[in-house]
């Protein structure tokens, strides 16, 4: 750990997420109740002694940047847990008042917002230490150690208030992260740099965020349209789907998954041949050339069948190329891809969901 860079760090106004399930435990209730988020991995104290009621006898602050790794205690905290506990110091480093904190719970359809009201704490005596033991056994969970338990819900920042907001409101270039392996972290900004985090859960939480997608055949609006609610899986059937449309007698299959090879889809004619490739980057690197990459998915795909074989890569976050096609390989970026989705509207399922097309044009 860099006592230095902590101290260096200045808390600013960030967006954040926290799962709010610690050890296995869903505590959403208790977060909800007592307006609290916990960020868990206490830093054991070398020599400390456990005391319930006063946990900073064996607990110390992430917030303080004068304590060094060696302050730790061997025998709790191993390279794994301690490596979490300097990640915690650089995000609580960065976490200021007036923050947003993000509770997902797609299973409920919400996301939970709240605003920070203050800075860090670590709390002393908790006195809801009672109640997430007792959540812990309802949920038929392990409460013997309870210094392990208890530990993990002192940490954290309190909040103003919380909103509930529809999981599917929350951009998905956001809902991304949220649903990550990691049990917390800052929220990046839109990937093409336009769209900070906090501007857009604050503008959640403050409720200015426009609910309803009203018809629009506007080629700009279809772009922020896809860019705010298509996820990557999403968008791989998507491009499926309009590479369908676009060719009626062939039929295009997705095939993404592990192992896929990068082949997200691929094409066959009514005689059973490969004719097409697709490969689908969500995000794809501005220093990654396409036509590059879409030339190496060609190579072996034309050996097997033949020199006639169209490749597309399709990616949203990329900026568009004025030519989409070179050397035998087809770019498609977010304005190709939008106008795709109008002119297929009538027929393609994500047109009806993001509400675009002409208005008025009708729909089977």
């Amino acid at each position: 750990m860099a006592p230095q860079m902590q101290a260096d760090q200045k808390p600013e106004k960030v967006a954040f997420y926290v799962k709010g399930k610690p050890q296995g435990a869903d505590i959403i209730e208790l977060v909800l109740d007592i307006r609290r988020v916990f960020i868990g991995y206490p830093p054991w104290k070398r020599g400390g002694i456990w005391d319930r009621y006063d946990v900073r006898r064996s607990i110390l602050d992430v917030s303080d940047p004068a304590w060094t790794k060696g302050d730790l205690d061997p025998a709790s905290v191993d390279a794994r847990y301690s490596k979490q506990i300097s990640t915690n110091r650089h995000l609580v480093a960065r976490i200021g008042t007036g923050s947003i904190v993000a509770v997902p719970r797609p299973g409920r359809g919400l996301c939970y917002l709240g605003r920070v009201s203050g800075p860090f704490e670590l709390v002393s005596d908790p006195s809801w230490a009672d109640a997430y033991l007792g959540i812990r056994r309802k949920q038929g969970l392990e409460t013997m150690r309870e210094s392990s338990h208890v530990g993990d819900i002192v940490q954290g920042w309190h909040v103003d208030e919380w909103r509930k907001i529809p999981f599917p409101l929350i951009p998905r270039w956001i809902t991304y992260r949220l649903l990550s392996r990691n049990t917390m972290g800052i929220i990046n900004d839109q990937p093409d740099g336009r769209k900070s985090a906090i501007e857009v859960l604050e503008s959640l939480y403050d409720g200015r965020h426009a609910t309803r997608l009203t018809p629009t055949g506007d080629e700009a609006e279809t772009i922020a349209r896809l860019l705010a609610h298509v996820s990557p899986n999403a968008f791989e059937h998507l491009v499926c789907q309009l590479l369908q449309l676009e060719n009626p007698e062939d039929r295009w299959f997705h095939i993404g998954g592990s192992g896929d090879d990068g082949c997200d889809g691929l094409g066959m004619d009514g005689q059973g041949n490969v004719i097409g490739l697709l490969q689908c980057k969500w995000k794809l690197d501005p220093a990654v050339d396409p036509y590059g990459l879409g030339e190496t998915k060609a190579e072996a795909l034309r050996e097997q069948w033949g020199s006639s074989v169209r490749v597309y890569v399709a990616s949203l976050w990329h900026e568009d190329l004025p030519s989409t096609e070179k050397d035998g390989v087809t770019f498609l970026g977010s304005r190709d891809i939008a106008r795709l989705l109008l002119k297929h509207a009538a027929r393609c399922p994500m047109a009806t969901t993001l509400s675009v097309g002409i208005a008025g044009t009708p729909r089977p």
